[in-house]
C-alpha cells in the first residue's frame, strides 16, 4: 500500500525530508560526544531520526523487495529526484561507530541506537535485495563493522557503561548484518567486502 502511494503520486518529498532528519542524527551524535567530554548530562532519548529510521525499516520487513528498493531509489516509481536513505543511515552508523569512541566503551544508549541502525541495514538487504547488498558492499561500512564489532582489539565493553550481555547482543547483530549482506549473493564486490 505504501509503495502504491508513492508509485501513484510520484512524490519524493517524504524521502527528501527523511534524508534531512536522518542527517540531523549526525549532529546529535556529535552533541552527545561533546557532552560526555564535558561530563554533562547526555540526552539518550530517541530522536525524530531514530524513530523515522525504525519506521522506514518496518517497510522492508518480510523481505518486501519493492520497499527495500524504494528506500534506496525513488526514480523506479517515477520520482524526478531520488534520495538514498540507505546511504544516509550507513553514514550515521559509521559516525556512531567511530573506533576512538568504541574503545571508550559504548553506553547503553549508544548500543541501542547502533542496534537500531544495524537492524535497518539488515532489513533492507534480506530476501535478498541484491541492489541494496551491492550498494552496501561498495561502502566502507562492511570493513568497519568487521573491525569494530568482531575483532577483539576493539574494547567496546566497559563495566561502567554496559554489560557483557549487551556486547554479545551487538556482536550478534553485526554478524546478522554480514550474513544479510552475503545472503544469496554472487556479486564479487559483496564477497570482497566481507
Amino acid at each position: 500500500m505504501i509503495y502504491d502511494f508513492f508509485a501513484e503520486t510520484k512524490m519524493a518529498a517524504f524521502f527528501c525530508k527523511s534524508k534531512e532528519y536522518i542527517r540531523m542524527e549526525l549532529n546529535k551524535i556529535a552533541e552527545r560526544r561533546r557532552h560526555r567530554t564535558l561530563n554533562l548530562i547526555v540526552d539518550e532519548e530517541d530522536t525524530v531520526s531514530t524513530l523515522l529510521i525504525e519506521f522506514v525499516r518496518l517497510w522492508s520487513e518480510g523481505h518486501n523487495l519493492q520497499m527495500q528498493n524504494l528506500t534506496r531509489d525513488q526514480a523506479m516509481v517515477g520520482c524526478k529526484k531520488s534520495y538514498n536513505l540507505i546511504e544516509d543511515v550507513t553514514a550515521v552508523l559509521e559516525m556512531q561507530c567511530d573506533p576512538d569512541e568504541l574503545n571508550l566503551g559504548l553506553s547503553e544508549g549508544d548500543l541501542k541506537r547502533t542496534t537500531l541502525l544495524l537492524d535497518f541495514v539488515i532489513e533492507v538487504m534480506q530476501g535478498p535485495c541484491m541492489p541494496n547488498q551491492k550498494f552496501i558492499g561498495g561502502t566502507t561500512f562492511t570493513a568497519k563493522i568487521c573491525k569494530m564489532f568482531l575483532e577483539k582489539s576493539t574494547h567496546i565493553y566497559n563495566k561502567d557503561k554496559n554489560t557483557i550481555a549487551m556486547i554479545a547482543g551487538i556482536r550478534k547483530t553485526a554478524c546478522l548484518c554480514l550474513t544479510a549482506l552475503m545472503e544469496g549473493s554472487d556479486e564479487p564486490s559483496v564477497q570482497q567486502a566481507v
